[in-house]
């Protein structure tokens, strides 16, 4: 499993609410969206869908940053 943790960057709110509204429809409408797990800065995906999500994060490169996490296992805390 991977978790890409990203965060957007904008100047001011006009350009941050512009930006995030163009990334998640784009993140929705791309295969990474039955991702089994998303919140609002974080993504994991199996192994398989890597190349989906570099490929997905390249097109942002400068609009957001982002950082690759391989994780071998999780656990849910009680």
């Amino acid at each position: 499993m991977i978790l890409y943790c990203f965060d957007l960057k904008a100047k001011n709110a006009r350009d941050y609410n512009r930006l995030k509204r163009k990334f998640y429809y784009h993140l929705n409408k791309s295969s990474l969206a039955s991702a089994p797990w998303k919140t609002k800065s974080v993504l994991a995906i199996p192994n398989s869908l890597a190349r989906t999500a570099d490929a997905f994060f390249r097109q942002w490169r400068g609009s957001i940053e982002v950082h690759k996490i391989w994780v071998a296992r999780a656990k849910e805390l009680d």
